[in-house]
């Protein structure tokens, strides 16, 4: 098993436990799950614009999957929250 599909086998534990309302941070979280953990915005965007079949990433949607990576962010700072994703 790859770090991806343990990663990802992890992730589906902890949305038990842990809801991922919004289904961008699920695809954010997946993107950064295959680009070993941790990775600049810019490529997470093409990568989840490639899984979607895009070639260039339209300026929405960057806007929308940084908003929701925000937003995320945003809760999960709450102490009680798990931190499954955060800006460094």
């Amino acid at each position: 098993m790859g770090w991806s599909e343990a990663g990802r086998r992890g992730l589906e534990r902890a949305a038990g436990g842990v809801a991922i309302l919004n289904p961008l941070v699920g695809e954010i979280a997946e993107a950064l799950l295959d680009l070993g953990g941790a990775a600049h915005r810019d490529l997470v965007v093409a990568h989840i614009a490639k899984r979607r079949g895009v070639y260039r990433p339209s300026e929405a949607m960057r806007r929308e999957l940084d908003e929701a990576f925000a937003a995320y962010c945003l809760d999960a700072s709450h102490p009680r929250a798990a931190n499954l994703l955060h800006r460094p």
